[in-house]
């Protein structure tokens, strides 16, 4: 029995790491790697295991799906590279961060 839950915890690592190149290649060079564990988290929380949390987990890749959403609407129109807009971006989430 632990033979295969090795093997499942490898396909699941290969596959969630497989998962990063693709997300961050096809979302306009997004990185997503941080966001592979919130997706299991609430799940290995729910069934019990080790008294993981459940709120964080759930909340993370919502907050991260909009806040993306949020910064690529607001610097569409701007110039590329580096502007006064990704500047107030990155101030609010220092701020936001440190509150």
């Amino acid at each position: 029995m632990d033979g295969i839950h090795v093997a499942l915890m490898l396909a699941l690592t290969f596959s969630t790491g497989a998962l990063d190149p693709a997300g961050y290649l096809g979302l306009d060079r997004v990185f997503t790697g941080n966001m592979t564990g919130n997706v299991g988290d609430p799940w290995h929380g729910l069934a019990g295991a080790d008294n993981l949390p459940i709120l964080g987990p759930i909340v993370a890749p919502i907050a991260f799906v909009a806040g993306a959403a949020l910064a690529g609407r607001l610097s569409r129109h701007g110039r590329a590279g580096w502007s006064g807009t990704t500047i107030v971006l990155l101030s609010t989430v220092v701020l936001l961060l440190l509150h």
